[in-house]
């Protein structure tokens, strides 16, 4: 993916996985990852979620190589992928030390795209025969996860404490290309269930569950109309917009946290604005005049981190704090020489994943807060 900013998931059953769309429309996975080299990582993360007064960022990957993040645990651990050529690794990364994720056997080209909050599991793909293969990994092995019966591609795009995964699968007699999927969940024992969409769509996707197993994402028709939608229990609800809903109009939903409390990205006329549903309701996040935001990712505390637009080509890293006020990253960035385009996925002490430049050249950041 070459924009950085997380968006929507396009399976094409190679190693192009996901394809971004609509103005940085984000999206973060909430999962668990581990290795045996995780243990005992609580105790190296200082808890300074309300008292930063600046960040640090750290450039994770090599600059020779493309670095995409995807999550990053609770207790420090990020996940991600290198790309070198036309060779890709998943990635685990903690204090500036970067573990290479096993592949499956024949695996060609795996991304590591969500971490659960504890660290205990990590989801992601893996090509084999040129298809993507949802997988988990887990002390320091590497599972195939499976997909539906008859399909030929699976991805896995978060996990929750309890190991349960969710993402999306191909359906039978449908190629990748053609765009055949639906949201699904691989319960604690692995076994895949199809969560189908709202009455007369033809595909959905799920981005995030929290450890209630509440999942949200999106249900889309076959004119490609998006309605943002939750699962609880399995069963399907969707969400309300700002009330415009149509072929060329951005409605998802991109994260949810522990409380409930929802985030995601829905179209408001000409601009899309950044929100959140709360029992039920719809809330809007505070944006700029005359520009789009997106909300990717939400905390345990309620921030939430996301990316602002203007004329679809300028990107701004973003925070909302849990009072809903609005903070531009770059203008609290103690580092110097980082342009912060993008922010994916934030962790309960405050440390947010994104895409920026560093000297002119495109690379992954990790902020971290400082009270000095």
């Amino acid at each position: 993916m070459s924009d950085g900013l997380g968006g929507p998931p396009v399976p094409h059953g190679d190693v192009n996985m996901r394809a971004g769309r609509a103005e940085g429309a984000g999206v973060r996975r909430v999962g668990k990852a581990s290795t045996m080299w995780l243990v005992g990582l609580a105790l190296l993360v200082p808890n300074t979620a309300s008292a930063a007064v600046a960040y640090r960022a750290t450039a994770i990957g090599p600059a020779s190589s493309y670095t995409e993040l995807g999550d990053v645990s609770d207790t420090g651990v990020v996940v991600g992928y290198v790309a070198t050529g036309t060779e890709r690794r998943a990635i685990a990364w903690l204090n500036g030390y970067t573990k290479t994720l096993p592949d499956l056997p024949n695996g060609k080209g795996a991304s590591a795209l969500g971490i659960s909050l504890t660290g205990d599991y990590i989801v992601g793909v893996d090509v084999v025969s040129r298809h993507s293969h949802a997988v988990l990994w887990h002390n320091s092995t590497v599972k195939d996860l499976g997909m539906l019966p008859g399909g030929d591609f699976s991805d896995a795009y978060a996990v929750n404490d309890q190991g349960m995964v969710v993402g999306i699968a191909g359906l039978a007699n449908c190629p990748p290309s053609s765009g055949c999927w639906h949201a699904v969940i691989w319960g604690r024992r692995g076994v895949i269930h199809d969560l189908g969409t709202l009455k007369g769509d033809v595909k959905s996707t799920a981005m995030a569950i929290n450890d209630d197993g509440v999942i949200v994402g999106w249900s889309e028709t076959s004119r490609r109309v998006e309605r943002p939608v939750v699962w609880r229990h399995r069963q399907i609800h969707r969400l309300p917009t700002l009330g415009h809903v149509g072929e060329a109009d951005i409605n998802m939903a991109s994260d949810i946290n522990g409380h409930g409390t929802i985030v995601g990205t829905a179209s408001a006329g000409r601009h899309y604005r950044g929100v959140f549903w709360r029992i039920g309701k719809i809330h809007r996040l505070e944006s700029p005049s005359d520009t789009s935001t997106a909300a990717s990712a939400i905390n345990e505390h309620g921030a939430i981190v996301g990316t602002i637009t203007r004329d679809n080509r300028i990107y701004h890293a973003a925070k909302w704090t849990p009072q809903e006020r609005l903070i531009h990253l770059q203008r609290l960035l103690a580092t110097p020489g980082w342009q912060l385009g993008s922010a994916a996925a934030i962790n309960d002490h405050g440390w947010i994943l994104g895409l920026g430049h560093l000297a002119g050249k495109e690379r992954s950041y990790l902020l971290r807060p400082t009270t000095g």
